[in-house]
């Protein structure tokens, strides 16, 4: 897992850069897909989670990241302000013309899935961030690798993703993980870094 902050000291919390992004597959409502469903019969399809996550512009993520700290309900986005996103729901919708219904996430903690980063839900990011908060692991020094360890690292045989932590990294700071909770009942976060944490 990786967070998006501007670390300046080690001393306080870095502050939080928040990123607006929206799903383009999988929506949450397609209106013309229901109607044309309805019309053969056909049973309505299951949504599974997006995958697919595009970040909204500059100047799209300052209005959408003032109206989430303000009493703003929809914020007009994209080129000739052609969608909107309503701010509480968190979904965007063309403006003009009838069309699918896509999830909007506020990223502050995002997470790998088969090699793309895409934001965690809300949701999961709050509690992470009340842990990070918790644990402090900004506040930890940054630990070089030796000459040697580089050397051994490179000469190494074994395959290891960027993403995968070793059994004994894990373990320097396990007791600095983080239960969740909710509907992630089960996984626990491990704070690597400032910036790093594991989702196990």
């Amino acid at each position: 897992m990786l967070q998006i902050s501007d670390q300046t000291d080690t001393l306080t919390p870095p502050p939080l850069v928040a990123h607006w992004f929206h799903a383009i597959d999988s929506p949450i409502v397609d209106p013309i897909a229901l109607r044309k469903a309805k019309r053969l019969g056909v049973a309505e399809q299951t949504r599974s989670p997006p995958k697919n996550w595009v970040p909204f512009s500059k100047r799209d993520n300052v209005a959408l990241e003032k109206a989430c700290n303000s009493d703003i309900q929809t914020v007009p986005v994209n080129e000739d302000h052609l969608f909107e996103v309503n701010i509480k729901k968190r979904e965007i919708n063309p403006v003009y013309w009838e069309g699918p219904i896509f999830e909007v996430r506020r990223a502050t903690w995002f997470v790998q899935i088969d090699g793309t980063w895409i934001p965690c839900e809300e949701k999961m990011a709050k509690q992470i961030e009340e842990g990070y908060l918790k644990h402090k692991p900004y506040k930890r020094p940054t630990i070089q690798p030796t000459e040697k360890e580089t050397e051994g690292s490179a000469n190494s045989t074994d395959t290891l993703d960027d993403t995968t932590p070793r059994k004994d990294s894990i373990e320097v700071y396990i007791e600095e993980k983080e239960y969740l909770l909710g509907p992630y009942l089960g996984q626990y976060v491990v704070y690597k870094d400032s910036a790093h944490a594991w989702l196990l």
